[in-house]
Formats: C-alpha cells, structure tokens, sequence
C-alpha cells in the first residue's frame, strides 16, 4: 500500500489539474436546478440603496470576512436561498477560480504551484447580501467560477458552477445553502498560555478528503485567533468528521480530530501546539572537516507540520558557520530528514 501511495497522490493531482484546465472552457453546460434559476433580473439600483449589501466594517472584522471588487469587468445579481427556498439574510457570498478550497487562483492556474506557497482561500470578488437575500459581486473575470456562501451555522455544500454565459444573460443566480454547526475553542502553546493571532484551519477529515474531492464537496475554512487565543467560525458541515489545524508560526502547529456536530450544534474545541525544542548539529566533508556556508534543509515528518512547512519554507533553512555548525533554533518534537548542500555537493538524507 506505502508503495502505491505516491502514485495515488500524483494521480490525485493530476485529475485537478484536467478539473481546473477543462472548467477553464467557456461552455454553455446547463447549471443543476438546485444550484440556479433564472428569475427576472434584480433592480441594480435597489441594490445600491441605503438598504445595504455590506455590513458595517465592525461586524465584518468580527466574522473575519472581507468585501472585494474584483478585477475582471462582469457583474453578478444573485440570492442566498436555504432548502426551503426562504432568502438568507446577511450571508456572506464569495466567487473562486476553483471547485476546491486551499488551491485556488486569481488570475492564473500557474499560481497554484509557484512557490511562495500560500493555499489562499481568499476570493476574486466578496459582498455581503441585503437582509433579503440579495447580493451583487462585482469585477468578475469572464470565465468558469465558483460561488460560496456563509451565514451563521449555514453554508453552501459545495461551491455553485457558474459559467461565463450566464454573466452575459444576466440572470440571477441563485445559491443554495443548508443548516450546519458552528465551532469556537481556544488555542494554546504547550505550555498552556494563549496562542494570540493563530491561524486556524477546519477541513475535512483524511478519511473523507477524497471523497470530498471526488464529488466536489470539500470544505476548507481559516480564522484568526485573537489576542486571547479564542477562535470562533459561524458555519461548519454538520455530520462530518472534521480535522483543525492552528498554525501559531513556521514550526509551531497543533491538530486535533472532531466528531461529526449535529445540526445546529455549537461545537467546541480547544487546540494545544505541539512542545517546541531546538535542532543542531555539524556539516562535514568526506575527510570530517566542517564545510561553512552550506544550507541545511530540515524537513519535519509530523502530519501538524505539513502546511506551515510548505508555507514558512525558508525558515526550515540554516547556513552553517565557517567551522559547519548549524542550529534551528525552534523545532517541533519531532523526527527530521536533514538535506546539506553547499558549492562542493549534497549530502544524502539523515533522520
């Protein structure tokens, strides 16, 4: 099984890859009636009245949530819907370049994989919908895109297609949400104290994950803690196992598994960081002799570590001194695969 593993993960990739290349087409591939109807066109003028599509900025830093123009030249008038068909007020509606969380783009696919890696989830254009529902996106690039929407312990199950054909119609779109939980916790260093500003991640479980790739229902949600290590996120998927990973910096990450929530539950969940040590050691030649200036990569095998290690790459890089020492000053608890390399070679890897 470990041997088919790598060939699992690159076919994995490449069927994204034909997903995002072949979604890329203008089509006029009929939308699924759950997802959009059209509806006489909503007064473009009603929605810049007084009667608000954006929150107030206090309320908006709050739920964490940006409003964005995006770059491209097309509008959207659209509703949030819930399975009875009633509007969702207040939800909050963003527009992808993906089906997937965690890989989107902006512009291009190439950004994807150009280093620095970021996993952004951040959209092409946001808006925050009227107390009836209502929502209109602007500067949205002509092309396949993908719209999510939030509200409290309410989300869309997975993001609605939208084609290129339909901006130029000019329909209303529709999204459909439906009730989910809601999670809060507290992250902490492993020594208890409160880690202030973490970055949170809630996804899938790993069991789940390709299934939740293959039929295109993968969540992926990131908040900030605040200065008091407190998390809150309005809308999770309810009846999933779920996984949350907090990144407090480069070489400091806690994850922690939960139980399916039941719908309407307020889940909670605290995160501990894993204990922090220091890695050091020497860089010799074939005759013993310390080599200085070389890099030494050290590269964590802990499942915590993965995306801060991607992410804060540079910073799991040390210069050994002239004599071939080298220190990490912070490192997980953790076994390491160290790589040296310097202008005479590169060494084989060391555990």
């Amino acid at each position: 099984m470990k041997r088919l593993l790598p060939l699992l993960i690159i076919a994995l990739l490449a069927g994204l890859g034909w997903v995002l290349l072949s979604d890329n087409q203008i089509s006029d591939v009929v939308i699924p009636s759950e997802q959009t109807t059209s509806r006489a066109p909503i007064d473009a003028q009603t929605l810049d009245e007084e009667t608000t599509l954006a929150r107030t900025e206090s309320v908006q830093a709050e739920l964490g949530r940006i409003e964005k123009i995006g770059f491209g030249r097309f509008q959207l008038a659209g509703l949030v819907l819930d399975e009875k068909d009633e509007p969702v007020p207040n939800a909050w509606v963003g527009a992808y370049s993906s089906p997937f969380p965690l890989i989107d783009f902006e512009k291009e696919l190439a950004e994807i994989i150009t280093p620095p890696y970021e996993f952004s989830i951040n959209p092409i254009a946001a808006v925050y919908a009227d107390d009836k529902g209502r929502f209109d996106l602007k500067g949205l690039p002509g092309r396949v895109l993908y719209l999510s929407a939030r509200a409290p312990q309410r989300l869309t199950q997975r993001r609605a297609r939208l084609i290129p054909a339909q901006l130029e119609k000019g329909e209303v779109f529709e999204v459909r949400t439906v009730a989910a939980a809601s999670l809060s916790g507290v992250v902490t260093h492993a020594d208890g104290t409160p880690a202030a500003n973490a970055e949170i991640y809630v996804m899938p479980g790993l069991k789940y994950m390709l299934a939740a790739f293959r039929n295109r229902s993968i969540f992926a949600e990131r908040v900030f803690a605040d200065a008091s290590g407190r998390f809150e996120m309005e809308a999770v998927p309810a009846n999933m196992a779920l996984m949350t990973l907090a990144i407090a910096n480069a070489t400091e990450a806690g994850l922690e598994d939960i139980l399916p929530l039941r719908v309407r539950a307020e889940g909670v969940r605290n995160i501990p960081l894993a204990k922090q040590g220091s890695l050091s050691g020497r860089v010799v030649d074939a005759a013993g002799d310390g080599v200085g200036g070389a890099s030494v990569l050290a590269i964590p095998l802990d499942l915590r570590m993965v995306l801060p290690f991607l992410t804060h790459l540079d910073e799991w890089v040390a210069t050994t001194s002239a004599d071939g020492q080298y220190q990490f000053r912070k490192a997980p608890l953790a076994s390491h695969i160290l790589v040296a390399q310097s202008r005479a070679g590169r060494s084989a890897p060391q555990s």
